[in-house]
Parts: C-alpha cells; structure tokens; sequence
C-alpha cells in the first residue's frame, strides 16, 4: 500500500490493472479500517454463504471501506477523481510488482510524494477529519458524544487521540460488519 497526492479524472475500480485498487485514503481511517475491509473483501469473494455485491475484488474493497449498502455511494467516496488529494494503492497477494510500477510512475509527476508503506502515513483524526467520518458513515449525535466521551476520559492527550481513533473504529467496523444485512 503506498499514498501520495495525485489526481485523476477516473473512478478506481474502473481505471486500474486487475488485482489492484486506487483508493481516496482521506476517508480511509487507520490502517485497522483498510485491512477489515481487505478480509471482508476477500471472503465475500471466495464465500458460498455470503454473495459478493461488486464485480470485481478491488470494487468490493471499495464497498468494503465504505459500510454503505449502495455501491454507487461506495464508489462515488472512496474512488479516486479529480478532488482526490491522497491515494492509496491496494493490491492483495500476487500484485506486489504491479503495486512497485504504479507507485513508480505516479512518484515520477509533479507535486507527487510517495509515501512507502503504512509506516508513512500518520492516523490522525483532526475536527475536520471528525466531521467527515460522522457525516459520511451517518454517525447519530448521541453515538458521536459516546466517541468523544471515550477521548476525554483519557489522562494523556495522546491517551486521548487514540481512544477517540478506537472509539470511531468501533462505530465505523460496526457499520462495515453489517453491511447487506439490514432489512
């Protein structure tokens, strides 16, 4: 996985080689959020008891990500376009080479920068970033005052960002988990 600020006029799923996902990282929470959607991806893709809703696995991995019952919406949040300010490549097992020669050719552009591996991308969550996730995964004022609660009972400011990361998690994984299955 690799992230760097590039445009692009095309919707992921449609514009990338197969086995590989161009993801809108600014949606994308911790790296938690990105591996449960990866699994959930994955299973629903090789299960017999639960039905994958996209054509294609890297598609699915977008509807993964986003807990919404609409593929569209999915698509439309967490594919890239043109507004797109940070990228993420996806590929599962077997894409490595095909991962190393896009990031190779986006670092080539200007005003790119290619950030190698998980370890260069910092999982914050900023009050604008917060309004995000609460307006996008349609998340109720009383569960938003349990999230926030969760972060001010901490000790430390930094006790506290990650309580309140975890607490969003909770809410997000949830919301993922249920996913197609709500009547």
């Amino acid at each position: 996985t690799a992230a760097a600020a590039a445009p692009t006029a095309a919707p992921a799923a449609a514009s990338t080689p197969g086995g590989v996902a161009l993801v809108d990282a600014s949606l994308v929470l911790s790296r938690s959020h990105l591996l449960l959607a990866a699994t959930t991806a994955l299973y629903r893709s090789r299960s017999l008891a639960v039905r994958q809703r996209t054509r294609s696995l890297e598609a699915e991995l977008l509807f993964c990500l986003s807990g919404s019952k609409s593929i569209g919406q999915s698509l439309s949040m967490f594919g890239i376009f043109e507004h797109t300010q940070s990228l993420m490549i996806c590929g599962f097992t077997g894409q490595e080479e095909l991962v190393r020669s896009l990031e190779e050719e986006l670092s080539g552009r200007e005003g790119v920068e290619v950030a190698q591996g998980w370890e260069e991308m910092v999982e914050t969550l900023s009050p604008e970033r917060e309004e995000l996730f609460i307006k996008h995964f349609k998340i109720p004022p009383a569960e938003v005052s349990l999230i926030r609660t969760a972060g001010a009972q901490a000790a430390s400011e930094q006790e506290s960002r990650a309580a309140t990361l975890r607490a969003f998690e909770s809410s997000i994984f949830s919301r993922i988990a249920i996913q197609g299955h709500e009547r």
